[in-house]
């Protein structure tokens, strides 16, 4: 029997990203098999919204530029992304920083959901992800949150104090396992990313049937700061004979096709039609191991995410940064499936432990 208490979800939902997109519908429509009473709390964080949304100001005349050049594609993007995200969850009314704590009087349990919600130059210092907001009595938990990278020590201080006032904690990457006991002298568990809850059959039939591209490719999601990405899918694709494509709403990149896509059905196809998947996604990477797919990494930004992957699947040779990357053995499905099953249902049983308990 499904619970009744009512759950406030905040995560980075109000997203162009599409694993920020994924990874909330995973944890929302996991939360309804366990609640009746689950909403995503419409919260709208500055930092992350100009971000995504490729917000412009005055003082950086780089941002004009890129709002002129690039933001009708990505208000496109986030007008498709608002409407899958409406199309299954339940949404509260829009909060900011200076409202939030008005959704004290709607749920009985708030939850800090996943993606890099305590990565404090992700959200620019906001301490509401760490729901600083909430009022006392009120269950708060963690489920899958990152950081990223480690917040400084002269926050450890007013982070571990909200921290201390949690009933459980679950984060994604080990290192934050670290951070938060320094903080907050708790110790916290490792879970799942929200979208390994879900088994592989579930995000392939949304991927659908057919193929976004017909011919044989390697696909290339976020690019490193050194480009080395771009360059290792053009020489994987030309020793085989097959096309790279770009999932790219930027600069074209002479001899490799730049895609768009718009929708999340896209994006999962992409991923599990291709030959290789390069990825500096983190989520790029789950989607490519779900689809069995071989991949090669790289880090991006906030590393600790690949790095505790990596270390956990024992795939430390399919960093792409590395020195003779690619001469590894294959991927072996049969022991990372198990892997992940594990801990997926791990992870199943700690969720359903926090909302109950």
């Amino acid at each position: 029997m499904k619970s009744n208490v009512r759950i406030g979800l905040i995560t980075i939902h109000h997203t162009t990203n599409f694993g920020s997109a994924l990874q909330t519908y995973a944890l929302y429509t996991a939360l309804k098999e366990i609640a009746s009473g689950v909403e995503i709390i419409d919260y709208r964080c500055r930092a992350v919204e100009d971000r995504e949304l490729l917000r412009w100001t005055i003082k950086d005349p780089r941002s004009i530029y890129r709002f002129w050049r690039y933001g009708g594609s990505f208000r496109e993007k986030s007008r498709v992304f608002s409407e899958f995200l409406n199309s299954y969850a339940a949404v509260s009314r829009v909060y900011g920083r200076g409202s939030i704590g008005q959704a004290n009087r709607d749920y009985d349990i708030f939850l800090a959901g996943s993606d890099i919600i305590w990565g404090l130059n992700v959200t620019g210092n906001d301490l509401t992800y760490f729901l600083d907001f909430v009022e006392p009595g009120k269950k708060k938990i963690a489920f899958a949150s990152s950081a990223g990278i480690r917040w400084p020590q002269s926050w450890d201080c007013r982070i571990g104090a909200l921290l201390g006032s949690f009933q459980h904690i679950g984060v994604r990457e080990t290192a934050l396992v670290q951070w938060v006991r320094e903080a907050s002298g708790r110790e916290a568990d490792v879970v799942c990313d929200p979208t390994m809850l879900w088994a592989p059959l579930h995000w392939s039939r949304m991927a659908g049937d057919g193929r976004v591209i017909s011919e044989r490719y390697a696909v290339i999601y976020f690019c490193d700061p050194q480009e080395k990405i771009l360059s290792d899918a053009a020489r994987y694709a030309r020793e085989r004979g097959i096309s790279v494509y770009y999932i790219n709403y930027g600069r074209p990149i002479p001899r490799i096709h730049s895609i768009k896509p718009l929708h999340i059905r896209e994006f999962l196809n992409l991923i599990m039609n291709a030959d290789c998947v390069f990825s500096a996604s983190f989520h790029g990477v789950l989607f490519a191991l779900y689809f069995h797919r071989p991949f090669f990494y790289y880090n991006r930004a906030n590393f600790s995410r690949m790095e505790s992957l990596a270390l956990w699947l024992g795939l430390e040779d399919r960093n792409g940064e590395r020195e003779g990357a690619g001469m590894g053995p294959e991927l072996d499905y049969g022991r990372i499936d198990g892997l992940i099953g594990s801990r997926r249902a791990d992870s199943w049983e700690k969720l359903k432990a926090y909302i109950d308990r």
